[in-house]
């Protein structure tokens, strides 16, 4: 960048027309591995990353001890950015770079300046508006100014005080257009230490920023002022939460020292009135930065910025000799000389002095308050100096008397001060001043009329100055903000697009090459699962008790292992039993749930091949040949599908929905159509693999009953039920029920009837008067009532309910004559004890809900519910895996479970609380009181 400023004239304005370029060079002066912190309130889309922030002056650094290598404009600062997008590529910037590129990359480790030159100049195009520069943004804190007459809240260049040594070596620059940049410079540095390698960046930085503020930015109007501004307030701004390279007020003072010397160097070309007012703001900006800034941090006060200042007053002299601009002009000379005075260096206070005595001889001073400023000022850094007995006296004595001289009867001290010795000539005068300074008619004169003159002058003429000021740094600091504001913007749009046109393209192609790979994998993986699970069907069909190859040799089986297994089926018979017990192909022996129980841990065994296969089947819930049976020949699917071609002619679709199958143990997501001619359910489960699943397929002249149930409490169901007494259980959307089971119903089926209520469905069945005329036994009656009440094999919460008839468990020999044998059906089951009814009647009484919402209740449970349904369950699946996964993943302990009828019974009898009635399998299903799977609970 440095040489591209030296030897590309229009450099500077390009790079200085770019958004926030400010903030951009400033962030390089951040420390090498500082942890940075951005104050700044405006949301960046980006986050600006630690190890981002550390690599940029690592790079900064690295390019200075070693071979510089110039890059794209944009990717100035690209290690501090993370993730970011510039809008534009910086072409016209990128053609310059890339005629020194080839000579960078060279091994050679220094180039003249003729090597570096740029031939064409009409590579810097009058367009700018494609060049960016990415950097973070950053905020302003509050500042403080104790100038007097000052508002409190002026903003300040500098935002906090930091001592630095001021025995810094400073290069003279040369009065030249190219005084910014030394005869020596070389892109390769040999730097001893890494501190020589910080001030080589810090110069270099200085370097450019001050030929972009005055080169790039050629005019003198309070817009660029405001550009130029942004320096400072990004200086600040970064410089309060982060560590720099150098403390920002030292970075601050080296830039305002060297300022000036661009200012007087104008002011000898043809446009010297632009740049003669830029000198006169210059100076404003030097004022208010010391006196914000050095009363804190006197080090800042330093002889190379007096130098500078001289130089600048001196040519500021030609063009404002008279009128309103050189009487405030002599304002801020006699401010910023007096300043200078009161420092404890000899050095400075000599200069300042002497400038301060040339000015006082040439200036007519008519203005009384003025004048006083003038003297209490001095009389103050007079009084300090002769306490402290230095040598700063000796230099002030010739400026008092050159004063007085010129305000002795302005301020009618003729008449104040008869005994003033500096009027009478005499050779001692220096100690005669020194004592009269100390006297009582100096004291009274000085604290009653020069201090609160000299007070009020300050406030009348400096706290407008200081306002303005204040206000200048605002407009910096919100243009700033607004320009970080700006390019992040840009900078999203550009992301933005870089996302439409490139990334979403991308990852939409890699999406679908994603599922196409998936959907093979998953293709393949059902096929080999249906493979393996027909050649298993087929090995159980062919060995079995009755298959063709029971004792056979080739394929020896041990049986014991093959069905010793079961689970109980879904299948049913006329009266609602299910008596049928399956193999389970897929047992699981639940050692983890037993061992978690026992507390021994969870032993980690090593899964078989053919497990892992088989876990990933679900079992299809359709009948019971399908687990012994054969898949259909070729053939028969031919002509199945054929016929389904045909029956597609002719059914219309009524309705399509989607709904879930309720099973014991899946909820099934999918969608329900109904036709002219069938009901369809298609699963729609994710994980469903090739052959299996819950996809069904119903003729309308199938269906025997269609029943309202609820669903989580839900009147969101239907129940369906079919003349080969299967049933299914769906859930819908609450509003969406109805409207299935009325478009079912308008298709006239030949075997329902319309909508029913329980009680009118129970007065028209007829069951009450076939039950008493002994048409239908007691099981057939109440499993009928709980089918009418809405209750189900598919739902735990809905299970159907039978009562305890006996009440004798202990006796060898039942005597069903005698009506003690038997429990009194006249009684709910939790007072069947007449000792609990009083205490159920009274916790009814006296049960009050503080809210008002509860009513009074007999019982506290119900007297049917899913836990009560797995205890009685236990020993057969799949109600053994659902009471494991009811207490997460272990068996509960053994004294707890279903273990013995009579010890149930007297529970039930002893304890109010347990109200649990029985379920169907008691009178029906004798297996379920067995381990027929050799599970740990005993009988």
């Amino acid at each position: 960048v440095l040489q591209l400023l030296q030897f590309q004239p229009d450099a500077a304005y390009q790079i200085a027309q770019q958004v926030s370029w400010q903030d951009t060079f400033i962030r390089f002066f951040l420390k090498e591995n500082s942890e940075f912190k951005s104050n700044s309130k405006v949301n960046c889309p980006d986050s600006i990353k630690e190890e981002d922030k550390n690599s940029t002056t690592e790079e900064s650094q690295r390019s200075y001890s070693g071979r510089v290598t110039v890059d794209k404009m944009d990717n100035i600062n690209s290690n501090n950015i993370n993730h970011s997008w510039c809008s534009e590529e910086p072409r016209s910037l990128n053609s310059s770079i890339q005629s020194t590129c080839t000579l960078l990359d060279g091994d050679d480790p220094s180039f003249s300046e003729a090597q570096l030159r740029v031939e064409d100049p009409d590579m810097w195009p009058s367009d700018h508006s494609h060049l960016t520069l990415e950097l973070a943004s950053f905020d302003l804190g509050d500042t403080e100014n104790p100038t007097p007459g000052s508002p409190t809240s002026t903003p300040s260049p500098i935002e906090s005080s930091k001592s630095f040594p001021t025995d810094r070596m400073e290069k003279e620059s040369i009065s030249s257009t190219n005084q910014l940049f030394r005869d020596d410079l070389s892109l390769t540095v040999n730097l001893e230490s890494k501190e020589d390698c910080e001030e080589e960046l810090v110069q270099l930085l200085t370097d450019i920023l001050l030929c972009l503020m005055w080169k790039g930015l050629d005019k003198s109007d309070h817009v660029t002022w405001i550009e130029r501004g942004q320096v400072f307030s990004a200086l600040a701004n970064l410089g309060m939460s982060n560590e720099l390279l150098r403390p920002s007020d030292e970075i601050k003072l080296n830039l305002l020292e060297k300022m000036p010397e661009w200012a007087v160097t104008e002011n000898r070309e043809p446009k010297s009135q632009i740049h003669a007012e830029n000198a006169n703001r210059l100076l404003h900006i030097v004022q208010d930065f010391l006196q914000s800034e050095g009363y804190v941090n006197p080090s800042l006060w330093t002889e190379k910025l007096l130098e500078e200042i001289v130089t600048l007053m001196d040519s500021l002299s030609v063009w404002y000799p008279a009128g309103l601009e050189s009487g405030t002009l002599s304002q801020v000379e006699f401010r910023l000389l007096l300043g200078f005075i009161a420092q404890d260096n000899l050095q400075v206070c000599a200069m300042a002095t002497a400038k301060l005595n040339t000015l006082l001889q040439t200036k007519v001073i008519e203005n009384q308050e003025e004048a006083c400023f003038l003297l209490g000022k001095l009389e103050g850094i007079l009084s300090k100096s002769i306490q402290e007995k230095s040598e700063t006296y000796s230099f002030l004595v010739p400026i008092v008397r050159t004063l007085v001289s010129k305000i002795y009867y302005l301020l009618f001290m003729n008449l104040h001060l008869p005994s003033l010795p500096i009027t009478n000539g005499s050779p001692s005068l220096f100690e005669d001043f020194q004592e009269y300074c100390s006297s009582e008619e100096w004291r009274i004169f000085i604290d009653k009329y020069i201090i609160p003159y000299m007070k009020q002058y300050e406030v009348d003429t400096f706290s407008k100055s200081h306002e303005q000021m204040a206000l200048y740094w605002k407009e910096c600091h919100e243009a700033l903000m607004v320009n970080i504001h700006k390019r992040e913007r840009e900078r999203g749009e550009s992301k933005l697009k870089f996302q439409e046109f490139f990334l979403e393209p991308f990852n939409r192609k890699a999406r679908q090459e994603n599922l196409r790979y998936n959907n093979m994998l998953k293709q393949m993986n059902s096929q080999c699962t249906a493979t393996l699970r027909q050649w298993k069907a087929a090995q159980r069909y062919f060995t079995c008790e009755r298959g063709p190859w029971k004792e056979s040799a080739t394929f020896p089986v041990d049986r014991k292992d093959i069905w010793e297994h079961w689970k109980l089926s879904n299948v049913e018979n006329y009266s609602r039993m299910r008596l049928k017990l399956v193999q389970n192909i897929n047992f699981d022996p639940h050692s983890e749930a037993s061992n978690l129980r026992d507390n021994l841990g969870v032993q980690q065994t090593e899964p078989s091949s053919e497990s892992l296969l088989l876990e990933a089947v679900k079992q299809v819930k359709v009948s019971d040949l399908e687990d012994d049976g054969l898949e259909l020949p070729e053939e028969d699917n031919a002509a199945t599908v054929s016929e389904k071609e045909e029956q597609s002619q002719k059914e219309k679709t009524v309705l399509s929905e989607e709904c879930e199958l309720i099973t014991i143990m899946d909820v099934i997501s999918g969608r329900l159509e109904v036709t002219t001619q069938h009901i369809y359910f298609y699963d729609g489960s994710t994980e469903k693999e090739e052959g299996v699943g819950y996809d069904f397929k119903w003729l309308l002249s199938q269906i025997r009953e269609i029943h309202l149930r609820r669903y989580n409490l839900r009147r969101s169901a239907l129940e369906i039920f079919l003349i080969d007494q299967t049933n299914y259980f769906l859930n819908f959307k609450k509003e969406v029920r109805n409207k299935v089971y009325s478009r079912i119903l308008s298709l006239r089926l030949p075997n329902i009837y319309g909508t029913r209520s329980p009680q009118e469905l129970l007065k028209a069945s007829g069951l009450t008067q076939k039950w008493v005329n002994r048409e239908i036994s007691n099981f057939d009656y109440l499993i009928q009532v709980n089918t009418i009440a809405g209750r189900t094999y598919n739902d735990l919460a809905q299970y159907p309910v039978f009562p305890w008839v006996l009440q004798d468990y202990t006796s060898e020999e039942l005597d069903l004559n005698n009506p003690a044998v038997f429990r009194d059906l006249s009684k709910p089951i939790g007072v069947v004890n007449e000792k609990n009814a009083a205490s159920v009647q009274e916790k009814y009484e006296n049960f009050e809900d503080p809210s008002g919402k509860i009513d009074s209740f007999h019982y506290g449970t119900h007297y049917s519910n899913a836990a009560g349904v797995m205890h009685y369950l236990i020993r057969v699946e799949p109600f053994t895996t659902l009471h494991i996964q009811l207490q997460s993943g272990r068996f509960d302990c053994a004294d707890r479970q279903f273990h013995s009828i009579p010890g149930t019974w007297q529970a039930l009898v002893d304890n109010p609380n347990d109200v649990k009635e029985l379920i169907p399998e008691f009178f029906y299903f004798p297996e379920f009181l067995e381990n027929k799977n050799g599970n740990t609970q005993k009988i």
